[in-house]
């Protein structure tokens, strides 16, 4: 039942939700750099493309089980609109 209403969430958000997989390449569509308002990144132990450049307009930013990462104060100077940062996962 859960992993059935987390797909009727993610179908519904469309483009304004990214849940990147930590494990493949992630390039950004142009939809998703420029309209996405909210992502939640799991599982993500080291640098990435995904870290180094947020979408402009992200309003909220979760981190899930992230124990080994290391943020970059640059990642952050590109979304103006963050309003949420949750780092409790990490």
């Amino acid at each position: 039942m859960h992993d059935l209403v987390h797909d009727l969430a993610r179908i519904i958000a469309g483009n304004e939700l990214i849940v990147p997989d930590a494990w493949e390449k992630v390039t950004w569509s142009r939809p998703e750099k420029n309209y996405s308002q909210h992502m939640q990144l799991v599982n993500y132990q080291k640098q990435s493309k995904v870290l180094k450049e947020f979408p402009g307009k992200i309003r909220s930013l979760h981190f899930t089980e992230c124990s080994n990462l290391q943020l970059q104060q640059k990642s952050f100077c590109k979304p103006k609109y963050l309003r949420v940062l949750d780092i409790s996962g990490c």
